[in-house]
């Protein structure tokens, strides 16, 4: 009610990264998706997960993705 998850996206000036899973169904990947065009993200969606990508089968491949984008992105 006090607006405390309300982020000014102008504000954002640091490399962003967006992750989903395909199959998420808490949060569905077209709406992460607008969340990522929002910051002027970097977007990536993960085929054959859901919602907890960090825990599933194949969350190596994830984690190896988010590594990588940090070492491009992150000075």
């Amino acid at each position: 009610m006090k607006k405390a998850a309300m982020v000014d996206e102008k504000k954002v000036t640091c490399p962003v990264l967006v992750i989903s899973g395909k199959e998420d169904r808490i949060t569905p990947a077209p709406v992460v998706k607008n969340v990522a065009k929002k910051y002027g993200a970097t977007y990536k969606e993960f085929e054959n997960h859901a919602h907890w990508v960090v825990s599933e089968p194949g969350w190596q491949d994830i984690t190896t993705f988010i590594y990588d984008w940090l070492k491009k992105n992150i000075q």
